[in-house]
């Protein structure tokens, strides 16, 4: 740690304290919350909001380190024995005491006994570990997943066995590149389901695991295990255009969730020759792999959905939990990858859902930058993953004001020709209200076989318009109907 590392502030990872507090509990709770953690350091001798030198007298500082490496081995279990050592800032001693991350965890302080007594870092605070964060501690202390977890109260049959191998070999198949790669691949059977955890053997008889459950839609009492799909007017959350809940698979919920994305995003064109070519502002690639990491990876110990929202200015995918382990966001970044759910994983890498552990994040962070968009925000914020993708256009940000079109422009950059389309929308729009004059409602399928426009285009422009406040949207999946705002006979 550098003279300029010490200085640089309180974050998740360093903490100051004015001087070694008389009761040490002040410091033991950080000590813990750091080895529960990614580890960090806590500096004695710098003031916490100033970041100001005080310094440890010279003539106390081996006494004073004495006190807190025994108050830190007698005060936490399982025993930790801190990296303790001395360092001089603007002339000044300061005592750094360096905690690694544990292996052993939960880590606690023994008075207060493991449920009152373990800690966790949280941004720049600590505080007292959550029930589900506990169990995950305890999990993680013993090498185990939780979907790996039996379902010792359920009995799994032959046939529902066999018809989860048979729909995950299914699925597989679909997501085979060509004939030769289907070929190739072997059904999945009930040993390979054994070899994952998903299914373990317990007295003679095969159990279910969560994981089983999971990818077999079947429910699992007090665990929330949808993914929440909204489109939000404006930049928060005060104001619903769409939300749908998709349950079941959670593979099957991947495919949904991204199936409303890229019905709810705008799309472009790049014209070369006589070949069109439609264009997402957001890659579609990057936006199946945020929800795919967000259903892999997520804690299905904390009692909330992923939510999948869409906002005028971004894509927002929320996964329930932090980051697990000694796994942070740089990491993920340079292609470190921890799995919390060993079974899905395994699972989600043979059906394709997932390519090879540790690629997702730096390849998101290529297609974006090739798609001509910001590199992807990630954060923690309270309890929670969260993955921003931005458009490059926001809505209700119009980029040709003489006109007043808000839609041309897609955010896609297109170095190769620079070509668009600059009123594809407002066209179709006139079409579309065009088509209404007479007309209480219609579906989306009316309008694209009337106008000859292809089903999913058409229902980017009926969203569009309902989004803007032109139609208004009825009915839910195929009793869906649209009708013109304020339209009455």
């Amino acid at each position: 740690m550098t003279s300029e590392d010490v200085l640089s502030g309180a974050s998740k990872y360093l903490e100051y304290k004015r001087e070694r507090p008389s009761d040490a509990k002040k410091y033991l709770k950080t000590v813990v919350a750091f080895a529960n953690g990614r580890g960090g350091q806590i500096v004695f001798g710098i003031e916490d909001n100033t970041r100001e030198v005080i310094g440890i007298p010279e003539d106390v500082v081996f006494q004073e380190i004495d006190a807190i490496t025994n108050a830190i081995s007698d005060s936490i279990e399982p025993r930790i024995v801190p990296d303790v050592y001395v360092k001089t800032a603007q002339d000044r001693t300061i005592i750094v005491v360096e905690i690694s991350p544990g292996m052993q965890r939960p880590f606690f302080i023994r008075k207060e006994g493991i449920m009152e007594g373990t800690y966790v870092r949280v941004s720049s605070t600590t505080r007292k570990v959550e029930s589900y964060t506990l169990r995950e501690l305890i999990l993680d202390g013993t090498g185990k997943s939780y979907d790996s977890l039996t379902i010792d109260s359920q009995s799994v049959s032959e046939e529902e066995i066999q018809k989860l191998c048979a729909d995950m070999t299914s699925y597989a198949k679909s997501k085979c590149k060509n004939e030769t790669e289907r070929n190739n691949l072997l059904p999945l059977t009930k040993n390979q389901l054994c070899s994952w955890e998903i299914l373990v053997k317990k007295d003679g008889k095969l159990v279910p695991t969560y994981a089983f459950n999971l990818l077999a839609g079947l429910p699992i009492p007090s665990v929330l295990s949808s993914i929440q799909c909204a489109v939000f007017k404006g930049k928060t959350r005060s104001v619903f255009v769409d939300r749908k809940t998709y349950d079941g698979p959670i593979y099957r919920q991947i495919d949904d969730a991204y199936d409303f994305v890229l019905r709810m995003i705008r799309m472009g064109a790049k014209i070369e020759g006589i070949t069109r070519e439609d264009i997402y502002e957001f890659p579609p690639a990057t936006v199946r792999e945020m929800i795919a990491n967000a259903v892999c990876h997520r804690s299905y110990l904390r009692p909330s959905h992923i939510q999948v929202a869409l906002y005028d200015d971004r894509l927002e995918v929320t996964s329930p939990g932090m980051l697990s382990g000694d796994m942070d966001i740089e990491r993920m970044k340079e292609g470190f990858s921890l799995i919390r759910n060993m079974g899905i994983a395994k699972a989600f890498v043979y059906m394709k859902v997932i390519e090879a552990w540790g690629t997702g994040i730096p390849r998101m962070m290529t297609e974006c930058r090739e798609h001509g968009l910001r590199e992807p925000e990630m954060s923690e914020i309270q309890g929670d993953f969260r993955i921003n993708l931005y458009r490059n256009n926001p809505i209700g940000v119009s980029k040709e004001p003489d006109t007043g079109v808000n839609e041309p422009d897609t955010g896609v950059k297109e170095p190769d020709t620079g070509v668009r389309e600059p009123d594809t929308f407002h066209v179709h729009e006139q079409m579309i209200l065009a088509y209404f004059e007479g007309r209480e409602e219609a579906s989306s399928e009316d309008i694209a076989l009337s106008l000859g426009l292809k089903p999913r285009r058409t229902r980017f422009f009926l969203q569009r318009m309902t989004m803007e406040g032109v139609l208004e949207r009825t009915g839910n999946a195929r009793s869906t109907r649209y009708k013109v705002k304020g339209f009455s006979k």
